[in-house]
Parts: structure tokens; C-alpha cells; sequence
């Protein structure tokens, strides 16, 4: 029944409340990512921005990752700011060379729900 005073409902059952919880089962997803993936002639220098569907949480240096051909991390900053992710490599990226973001299934929304596997990485290529 609606309760006017406190202006929620209460779910009665003999004589005591019960609360209803609400799970989220959707998973988040990159909504864009600059550079994009597939990318190509990306600058040395650049900064990998990614914007979620929702909020994230678990996004660090250990879970996501910059990864050369080599298979190697490249020191970076992983910066998490709700809905959005900055990715700052510690130097200069190698030229013609292609990397790979990696995240990890630890970077997951509010609810604990990770992206898709099929959505954790992308790829790009620096220009000359």
C-alpha cells in the first residue's frame, strides 16, 4: 500500500515490511572511443578517451591496459571519471606500430556487470 506520510510503499506481510530491490542486469559498453578502434595515422601523442553507457568502477592501471605488438604494457595513467576513462601513455608511442586497450572483466558498472567480452579491447595504429 502507498504510505502518504513517508510517500513511498510499504509491502506488508503479517505486520512487517518487506523491501523490494531492483538488479541491474545490463551490462555497459563503450559508447565511443577516441581514437576510435581500427584507427589508423593516430598521433604519437595521444591520449585514449573512452565514454561508457553508465558509470564504471575497477578501472585502474591493473585493469586496464595499454598493450605494444611485443604483448608489453606501456606505462600509462588511467584516470576513471564515471562515465568517461583517460589513458595517458608515460612516453611517446612508437611509430607505424599498432596497440591494443585491454580491460580487464574487473571494470564492471555499478550493478557488477562487466562489459561483454567481445567489447574489452581496441585497437588503433600510430601514424608515421
Amino acid at each position: 500500500a502507498f504510505n502518504r506520510e513517508r510517500g513511498d510503499w510499504n509491502w506488508l506481510a503479517d505486520d512487517s515490511e518487506i523491501s523490494l530491490a531492483l538488479n541491474d542486469f545490463t551490462r555497459p559498453t563503450v559508447r565511443k572511443a577516441t581514437p576510435k578502434s581500427g584507427a589508423r595515422g593516430v598521433s604519437r601523442g595521444a591520449k585514449i578517451k573512452l565514454t561508457f553507457s553508465e558509470a564504471i568502477a575497477g578501472a585502474n592501471r591493473s585493469t586496464v591496459k595499454l598493450i605494444a605488438p611485443n604483448g608489453r604494457s606501456v606505462s600509462s595513467s588511467v584516470v576513471p571519471n564515471g562515465r568517461t576513462l583517460k589513458i595517458t601513455p608515460g612516453r611517446r608511442l612508437r611509430a607505424g606500430t599498432r596497440y591494443t586497450v585491454r580491460i580487464s572483466s574487473s571494470v564492471t558498472d555499478g550493478g557488477g556487470n562487466a562489459l561483454p567480452s567481445s567489447r574489452r579491447s581496441i585497437r588503433f595504429t600510430t601514424g608515421r
